[in-house]
């Protein structure tokens, strides 16, 4: 008989060489934390990496999943639940599920993991899921085998069996008091430990995946002491292939170095990508640094809002005139002049010529002292 994971000897023990993983998991610790230390240098930036930072958590894990949810109203519900709105969002059930997931794991990020948090997650989740038998904010209580499938054609492949319904509750118990007491093991190390034995348990019905990473997202907050600017799921999504190959290696083996090794190197990317967003981040704030009194119209202002904004819609391969005028409402030569007048001021880059002509952000090279 075929066994998995959880049915051999020594289990819930998994295998892993920390030590082959150490340097980087430190270095990636260390990256993130001079990362917090440059967000804390200027208090304005805080909010909106903040909300970033969840929106492109919460639409990418749901993403990986096969669900694809709006950024936008994703933003709009944690604004919404964070009291920067001065209107009642329009609540999409997993756009306002994911945003509210998101929140509550930043709110509560230094209290242990329990299961508590777990099935306040699951409930929340209420209405995404594609099983309608599943009970949101419990644990697995039916009695048939929880399998993970995928169909080739007209053939299906079963990847994993997990663990019966009525041990779900003891071996989530055994993995929650582990995680609260492995204070020792880096963050990036112990998220990856920590993903692979939830994801073997598979407590839930459904929603394993997601919630699986939000808890990866806790534990590498503990490792920062305070929430981090990274989204864990983008890189995740960026090669969800090798996610999903890389979990497979652990379903009927003990050892799970090559899903850590795959999990730290995500880790990193995901790191790379938090730079690159505070990077841009700290440009727009030494742009309005620069320009909070050049003089410009209230047109002008609301395109280099958008422009500026982490919207999906925020022209990002620059605007052109057409699509200013559009935009504002105005004529094509209003749009024309009121472009050269930023481009004059030195607020927005002209490139390519006549019709194909488009206009972007003049952001500064920062200084060490930006």
């Amino acid at each position: 008989m075929k066994k998995w994971t959880w049915q051999l000897d020594n289990w819930p023990q998994l295998q892993l060489d920390s030590t082959a993983l150490e340097k980087k998991a430190a270095r990636i610790m260390a990256r993130a934390k001079q990362t917090q230390q440059l967000v804390d240098s200027r208090a304005d930036l805080q909010p909106s990496l903040s909300l970033e930072s969840m929106t492109q958590e919460a639409t990418s894990s749901y993403a990986i999943e096969g669900q694809a949810i709006n950024p936008d109203e994703v933003r709009d519900s944690i604004k919404g639940a964070m009291g920067l709105l001065k209107f009642e969002p329009k609540h999409n059930k997993s756009a306002y599920a994911a945003a509210q997931i998101s929140l509550h794991c930043r709110s509560t990020f230094d209290q242990p993991l329990s299961h508590t948090h777990l099935h306040h997650w699951h409930e929340l989740m209420a209405g995404s899921f594609s099983d309608l038998a599943v009970t949101p904010g419990m644990y697995r209580h039916d009695k048939s085998p929880m399998e993970v499938i995928s169909h080739k054609g007209m053939r299906e492949i079963v990847h994993y069996v997990a663990p019966p319904a009525e041990q779900v509750y003891a071996q989530m118990s055994t993995l929650i008091n582990w995680h609260r007491q492995a204070q020792a093991m880096s963050a990036p190390i112990k998220a990856a430990y920590t993903h692979a034995w939830f994801e073997l348990i598979h407590p839930f019905g459904d929603g394993n995946g997601r919630i699986g990473r939000t808890i990866a997202e806790k534990t590498l907050y503990q490792g920062l002491g305070k929430p981090g600017y990274l989204s864990l799921s983008t890189a995740i999504l960026n090669d969800r292939k090798g996610y999903y190959n890389a979990l497979e290696t652990c379903n009927r083996s003990l050892d799970i170095n090559e899903f850590a090794h795959w999990f730290i190197d995500c880790c990193e990317q995901a790191q790379s990508q938090a730079e690159a967003q505070v990077e841009k981040a700290r440009q727009k704030a030494v742009f309005w640094d620069k320009h909070h009194a050049t003089e410009l119209n209230p047109r002008q202002r609301k395109v280099l809002d958008r422009m500026l904004s982490y919207r999906s819609d925020n022209f990002p391969d620059g605007i052109s005139a057409n699509k200013y005028a559009a935009f504002t409402g105005y004529s094509k030569a209003q749009a024309t002049r009121d472009l050269q007048d930023m481009v004059g001021k030195g607020v927005l880059l002209a490139t390519g010529i006549g019709r194909a002509t488009r206009y972007h952000p003049a952001l500064p090279k920062l200084g060490v002292s930006d």
